[in-house]
């Protein structure tokens, strides 16, 4: 297309009242990212149309050098064979302003397969789907982990980590990262599934010093797929110092009886003869002896969580 054909189609495009500029494309005029990625998010948006000069949001990107604004229209699949009126792509712009990071992400030589951001299993474009990175970070918050075994850090298996702590790598990769993600059709469905999948409640003991710390050793016993925590004081337990009066024969038996009355998480500190056991009538027999037994009874907290899966 010529120089005056292109002028003349750009004229018929504002007579007919044709907007100048997608809302799109205005986001990658004024380099705001939040809007530029809401309007993505949001799914309303045709991410290959044009201004009345022919050029796409991906053709502005490369050309203002945005790549972070690149990246992401290729994640939602934005076409980057599209040529625009005067014949040229994203590609050809990029080179022309001197963005070469941008030309080689969208180059003409770059297969139009992608890869799961889960799996990491090669897929093409049309088999895609992008969630949301707030959808996958509240999915994970809740307890969620991929069942594809592949999908927990896949690079990590060959350093000989831990299931545990590819869990912990998995969960801090989705929370730091800010962009959405692209999932094949399985990690699609097994991410959907994971909305439906039923709780369990379950309740963990937490003891500690404190009740601070005693929250804190439950917490530390819960599973990876733990939802909502709420802490309460165990109703049967009196924290700290205590001590208790035990008729025994002797010393060892006195701390046989107070293990026997005491809450299992108590520790005995000391036990003490506080009177001696008197003869029997007639001199016949002994009383049993009265030993003070004082114990230390830590912070016991009831975790109720619920266990999803």
């Amino acid at each position: 297309m010529g120089i005056e054909d292109l002028l003349g189609q750009m004229m018929e495009d504002i007579q007919s009242g044709k907007p100048t500029v997608t809302p799109l494309i205005q986001a990658v005029f004024d380099n705001n990212f939040e809007e530029f990625k809401s309007l993505l998010q949001k799914g309303n948006v045709d991410i290959d149309a044009t201004d009345i000069v022919g050029y796409t949001a991906l053709m502005y990107a490369a050309q203002e050098g945005n790549i972070r604004m690149v990246k992401m229209l290729l994640k939602y699949n934005a076409d980057i064979h599209f040529k625009g009126r005067s014949g040229i792509t994203a590609y050809d712009i990029a080179l022309d302003k001197g963005n070469k990071d941008i030309a080689d992400i969208i180059g003409p030589k770059k297969s139009a397969n992608k890869k799961c951001d889960l799996c990491y299993k090669n897929i093409s474009s049309s088999e895609m789907s992008v969630i949301p990175i707030t959808k996958m970070q509240k999915a994970v918050k809740s307890g969620w982990r991929p069942s594809n075994e592949d999908a927990i850090g896949h690079q990590a298996k060959s350093l000989g980590l831990s299931d545990q702590e590819l869990e912990d790598a998995f969960f801090k990769q989705v929370m730091s990262d800010s962009s959405d993600w692209g999932l094949c059709l399985s990690c699609k469905k097994d991410f959907e599934n994971a909305g439906k999948q039923k709780s369990k409640a379950k309740i963990i003991q937490g003891i500690g010093k404190t009740y601070d710390l005693a929250c804190k050793d439950a917490q530390n016993k819960l599973p990876k797929n733990s939802g909502s925590i709420k802490f309460k004081n165990h109703k049967m337990i009196k924290p700290g110092m205590n001590s208790v009066l035990i008729e025994a024969s002797n010393e060892t038996n006195a701390k046989d009886k107070a293990i026997r009355i005491i809450h299992k998480t108590a520790s005995i500190e000391s036990i003490k003869l506080e009177s001696t056991g008197k003869k029997g009538f007639l001199g016949i027999g002994r009383k049993l002896n009265s030993y003070k037994v004082a114990f230390f009874q830590p912070f016991v907290v009831d975790a109720s969580v619920d266990i999803i899966g």
